[in-house]
């Protein structure tokens, strides 16, 4: 039976609400996803089934009726069924229904309801918080219909029970629903790798490989200094700011200043400069720092701050932290040369990796020296650097019978995954230098399930708001055999009915990487047979750069033709240096 409808189990704590607009697109997407093409949304009003939360807590078996009832009313109206357990939807108190006592009753509720007549040929899907311990016991009781994928499990991580749902699209889709500033900060932090600022005594020197890049977040930057400062109580006579080598933390801060009241802000040497010893003013002074990595220097800095300022309460807020107790909202403590500590509050947990001198041999690269460049393309240095440290692998998505695959190509995905953002700001400038539509009203094409277009397309869409449309591999290699575009398409196909219902006809074509250009061209002569304008062509990585007619890359050499017998490489499981014999 063809999964053509969907509809939510309209079960939870409480009066229940119909989803917003944000909300539904992302359960349309939920559907399409776990489908494999587009699903209407069933849309009838029904009732909701639901508990008080005194009663969820004290009787952990009435989620069973509700749940029940919801499931059974839900199968006459659709063929997909959601049900909702997601942190990042808050659409219901996960911790009340996912506890261990209740767990057993819910998923009882689900075994059964799904085992009835009524739910024959029918799908399930539950949206369950990042994977956890306790949803072993969940998986274990609904195993039978997990294994006939009667019943699919998707968590906030993108991890799935089904091997046809793709989690890169799940991930993108939790990312679109998400508007909080927190959320979003780390969406679009950019992560650059490179050599950064040696420092440490002379033979035990080390280099900071990544350094974090957050111009591209400023507003929201903004929003979460907004709540630091917004309580009057704890508000500062002073805010001083760390400079860094670069000023993506002061402008936000500076606003937040204003309008927290107009709050005098300072960098760190005007604080000091201006700073009277004999004042004998009392203030409460509140040092802002873009990142806490050991704590080393900025323990140095609170200890020059508290001498010359002798504020009567200092706060310190971080808004990055490297390897922080939690990944949001966090605090660590801090230790100075004289054994004193200091609590630092942060935003956002991020990862650094260091390198000696000797490792990652500054006399042959150099140091990195511009921060924040802004180039739509990677030196070799830079793009070598990414395959030392994210490896290589065989071509997996390769245009057969067209040509044979490479045996070794780097990991773009698992580039990507670290680096997206970085790669991703790159080629957006290309982007927004071939056309001046802005970024909503742009098409990106792509090639359909291919693990690195899709992560690309999805990373950009995420950075400019544009439009998706993947394009069957099947219709791409019909249309590089020779085929005319009019007899590739197929008006019940979902990319064809996409291609012909958007409202812009400026298009931008979105691959991983280029062999022979085929798979390029091909999607080019789709795009114009449908009316549209390709303003760009845009991968990541080319190997036929003679055949590029205005294709951008952010690196390319013209590769040897495939062959076997070549050694695989990997990266190292910790990521340090590859070392040669």
């Amino acid at each position: 039976m063809p999964l053509n409808t969907f509809d939510l189990v309209r079960f939870g704590l409480g009066q229940g609400e119909e989803p917003g607009d944000r909300q539904l697109a992302f359960y349309a997407d939920v559907a399409r996803i776990v489908a494999g093409h587009a699903v209407r949304y069933a849309g009838a009003a029904a009732a909701f089934h639901t508990i008080d939360i005194a009663t969820a807590l004290t009787k952990t078996g009435a989620v069973y009726e509700p749940l029940f009832q919801a499931l059974m009313d839900l199968a006459p109206r659709a063929d997909l069924g959601i049900l909702d357990l997601s942190v990042s939807t808050e659409t219901v108190n996960t911790e009340l229904f996912l506890r261990p006592e209740a767990l057993l009753h819910l998923a009882s509720a689900v075994s059964t309801a799904c085992g009835s007549e009524d739910w024959t040929n029918r799908v399930l899907v539950i949206l369950l918080p990042t994977e956890q311990a306790e949803d072993a016991k969940l998986r274990d009781q609904l195993k039978t219909r997990l294994a006939s994928g009667q019943i699919v499990l998707l968590s906030d991580d993108g991890a799935s029970s089904w091997r046809g749902v793709d989690d890169e699209d799940y991930r993108s889709a939790l990312a679109r629903l998400r508007t909080a500033p927190i959320d979003l900060l780390e969406l679009k932090l950019i992560t650059r790798l490179g050599r950064f600022s040696p420092h440490g005594i002379a033979g035990e020197r080390k280099v900071l490989r990544h350094y974090f890049d957050a111009s591209r977040a400023q507003d929201e930057l903004g929003h979460l200094l907004d709540g630091v400062l917004g309580n009057a109580e704890l508000r500062p006579d002073l805010v001083v700011y760390h400079e860094s080598v670069s000023n993506w933390l002061a402008n936000p801060l500076k606003g937040s200043c204003i309008s927290a009241g107009s709050v005098p802000v300072r960098s760190f040497s005007e604080a000091i400069a201006a700073a009277q010893a004999d004042d004998p003013r009392a203030r409460s002074v509140m040092l802002v720092v873009p990142v806490v990595n050991t704590g080393t220097s900025l323990a140095e800095r609170v200890s020059t701050l508290s001498a010359r300022l002798r504020p009567e309460r200092l706060r310190i807020q971080a808004v990055l932290c490297v390897d922080g107790p939690q990944s949001k909202f966090g605090r660590r403590r801090i230790e100075g040369k004289d054994g004193t500590e200091h609590n630092v509050d942060y935003f956002l947990s991020v990862e650094q990796r260091t390198e000696s001198e000797a490792e990652c041999r500054l006399a042959v690269v150099g140091e990195t020296t511009r921060y924040e460049e802004r180039t739509n393309s990677l030196s070799t240095a830079e793009f070598w650097d990414l395959v030392r440290t994210c490896g290589v692998k065989a071509e997996e998505d390769v245009p057969s019978p067209r040509r044979p695959g490479y045996r070794v190509v780097p990991d773009m995905p698992a580039i990507l995954e670290r680096y997206g953002n970085w790669l991703v700001d790159k080629l957006w400038m290309f982007v927004r230098s071939s056309t001046s539509t802005v970024g909503q009203d742009i098409l990106l094409v792509c090639p359909e399930h291919e693990r690195g277009s899709r992560k690309l397309s999805n990373s950009l869409s995420l950075r400019s708001g544009a439009q998706v449309v993947r394009i069957p591999r099947n219709a791409i290699e019909r249309i590089a055999e020779g085929h005319a575009p009019e007899q590739v398409f197929n008006d019940a196909a979902p990319w064809c009915q996409e291609l012909d219902s958007v409202a812009t006809k400026e298009v931008v074509l979105i691959d991983e990487f280029v062999g022979d250009g085929g798979t390029i061209r091909a999607m080019e002569d789709i795009a114009r047979a449908k009316g549209l304008r390709v303003k760009a062509s845009c991968t990541l990585l080319d190997f036929a750069p003679h055949t590029a007619e205005g294709r951008h890359s952010l690196y390319s050499w013209r590769a040897p033709a495939p062959r076997k017998g070549v050694p695989e490489q990997r990266a190292d499981p910790d990521t340090a240096s590859v070392r040669r014999s």
